[in-house]
């Protein structure tokens, strides 16, 4: 039998944050969809909030209603074309044989059961199930919603702004941050979340990682080099300092100690003085 076009299970706009068939990335999802034999997710999760209200997409009678193990509190309505299943509730309001008209509200969103936060887990099968699909028998839902252009898609992504992106490129790559700022300026993410654009880039630019590690690491080499020059330049019109060096280069103690060491050990610098009173001249 056709399945017709339904309506949402919600009045409001709420994302999708989880489609049909999708393989989640997350490894404690992973081993879920595992145990439970899935090939991929066999719903749609939307992001709602916990207590939004849940509507039956259709009319229909309610054959289960209440608590259902890993999907928590939830209802399945028999429509004339197959089922509707909404999991995860905060709380049924329909009971079993239950008579429900399309939009009337069956329950409010949750994150009973197996859930990872409140939203509402949204799946059919339609009467003529093949239960050797890979998804127990449901399909994709997406393709019968009345409005598809207002919740079938994620909302437009907004780019992130100049300072996370930084500090994610700190994340992935030691400094300078300049290196790889301009590769990915573009990236976008969904929200301003340091976990979250983490994901985003290291999805978006996998390739890039090893050639900007490289990148990364010769501007390190040449900085060294420039910063070894400096101090050689200056121990050739006076003594210098440990002190003196830091100011200069605005660099750790330990930096500038290492440094100096370096250069004594190659033969350009010569040391007089102990600990503090230490200077250095070029040879």
């Amino acid at each position: 039998m056709e399945i017709p076009k339904f309506n949402y299970p919600f009045n409001n706009n709420f994302p999708i944050t989880l489609g049909f068939g999708i393989i989640p990335t997350d490894e404690e999802i992973k081993k879920k969809f595992l145990e439970w034999g899935w090939s991929g997710h066999v719903g749609i999760d939307f992001g709602c909030p916990e207590n939004t209200e849940i509507l039956s997409v259709d009319s229909g009678d309610i054959i289960q209603s209440g608590s259902n193990g890993e999907y928590g509190e939830s209802i399945t309505i028999q429509h004339s074309w197959g089922t509707s299943f909404y999991a995860h509730l905060f709380e049924c309001i329909s009971k079993v044989g239950d008579k429900v008209d399309a939009k009337q509200p069956i329950g409010k969103s949750g994150s009973s059961g197996s859930a990872f936060g409140a939203h509402l887990h949204f799946a059919i099968k339609p009467i003529d199930v093949d239960l050797n699909n890979g998804y127990q028998g449901y399909i994709d839902p997406s393709q019968y919603f009345i409005s598809p252009e207002s919740t079938t898609q994620i909302p437009e992504i907004k780019p992130a702004e100049p300072q996370v992106i930084e500090k994610v490129v700190e994340k992935i790559v030691e400094k300078p941050v300049e290196v790889i700022k301009e590769i990915i300026k573009e990236v976008s993410v969904e929200k301003i979340v340091e976990k979250e654009v983490i994901k985003e880039v290291i999805k978006e630019v996998p390739a890039n990682i090893n050639k900007l590690l490289i990148k990364a690491n010769e501007v390190r080499k040449q900085n060294r080099e420039n910063n070894l020059n400096r101090i050689l330049q200056l121990a050739s019109d006076y003594s210098i300092t440990n002190d003196q060096i830091r100011d200069l280069l605005h660099i750790s103690q330990s930096t500038a100690s290492e440094y100096l060491s370096e250069l004594e050990a190659q033969g350009k610098l010569k040391s007089t003085g102990k600990a503090k009173a230490t200077e250095y001249q070029k040879t």
